[in-house]
């Protein structure tokens, strides 16, 4: 009697990918119908199969991605500024040195926004960070600024005077506030009584607070202007707000020493129950016979002192070192 059950696999474990690798690629040159494909897939890879499914799909999209980094003439001027840019150590590096590089950069990102004026350009960076690899993708903006028009100045310049004017209103308006009054009399002279309390308000806290800053020095010296064609908002360089009290450095630095010994004996209190669970004897002795240079080593003949001294109220040991004859150089 037969159970009816399939075969199993005639692949071992072993070459499962090199023989996925081969079922694409007989996918790919027609050798193989997708249902074949699939249902060879799910004997190797079980329920986890369904990522390869689409594989063939994957491959014609990368190829006319490929098609057309080589034939369309953004993409090929794209390539051969990267490749002329890369000679120069523009096109990427290591994070350290990336503010030496900035310069070129910034130049690289400008060439690329002007070959690509008319499409959306991507700026693509990796940052590798130990075991992995972080991508990042930003959209620039490669529009052009538009040159000032004289009528829009003109007419920025009109509502800008008609908004910030302290001329009253037209007669005929007036006159029409006249015919309909829009407000009672009665709210008009409360609205006055409440104003004439906040004023008032605000005089006694003007009060109050110069009281508390009274040995605070500030300064607001902020400007900004205004571009007439975008309407953003700049800071102009060397104009800023500051506040500080006097005395507040001298009694910093008066106050330094304290806490820095604070600080120095939460650290030796740590690093003397550090010591104690991890170094023993033998190994802080082997290690103070090496600072003052008693090591059985193949070492130059010297002479070792140890000097206490204090460090704004910490003590720091201090070694000095005297060679009997001078080291050669390398």
């Amino acid at each position: 009697m037969e159970l009816r059950l399939k075969q199993p696999s005639e692949v071992e474990l072993e070459e499962y990918y090199p023989a996925f690798l081969d079922l694409v690629r007989n996918l790919l040159d027609g050798n193989i119908d997708p249902t074949q494909y699939e249902d060879t897939l799910r004997e190797m890879f079980t329920i986890h199969a369904y990522i390869g499914f689409t594989m063939d799909k994957l491959v014609q999209n990368i190829v006319r991605q490929l098609h057309h980094l080589v034939s369309d003439d953004v993409c090929l001027k794209v390539v051969e500024l990267y490749l002329s840019e890369r000679k120069h150590g523009a096109a990427g590096g290591n994070l350290s040195s990336q503010c030496v590089r900035a310069a070129k950069e910034t130049s690289y990102q400008w060439k690329a926004e002007r070959c690509m004026a008319d499409e959306n350009c991507f700026k693509v960076m990796f940052l590798q960070r130990k075991d992995q690899v972080i991508m990042t993708i930003e959209l620039l903006d490669t529009e052009e600024t538009q040159t000032e028009d004289p009528m829009e100045v003109q007419h920025l310049t009109n509502y800008v005077e008609q908004y910030v004017g302290v001329e009253g209103t037209p007669s005929s308006q007036n006159e029409g506030f006249l015919l309909k009054p829009v407000f009672l009399q009665r709210n008009l002279d409360k609205f006055q009584r409440w104003q004439c309390q906040q004023i008032q308000a605000m005089r006694d806290k003007a009060k109050s607070s110069w009281k508390q800053l009274i040995g605070v020095e500030s300064a607001c010296n902020v400007d900004c202007k205004f571009k007439l064609n975008t309407h953003k908002m700049l800071f102009i360089m060397n104009a800023e707000d500051y506040m500080y009290r006097r005395g507040a450095l001298s009694r910093a630095k008066q106050a330094a020493p304290r806490v820095l010994l604070r600080h120095h004996q939460r650290f030796e209190e740590w690093h003397r129950r550090w010591l104690a669970r991890h170094v023993n004897r033998e190994a802080a002795e082997m290690v103070q016979d090496w600072l003052m240079g008693d090591e059985d080593e193949d070492l130059l003949p010297c002479k070792t002192t140890c000097e206490t001294v204090s460090i704004h109220g910490v003590p720091v040991n201090r070694y000095h070192v005297q060679y009997s004859r001078q080291p050669s150089s390398p």
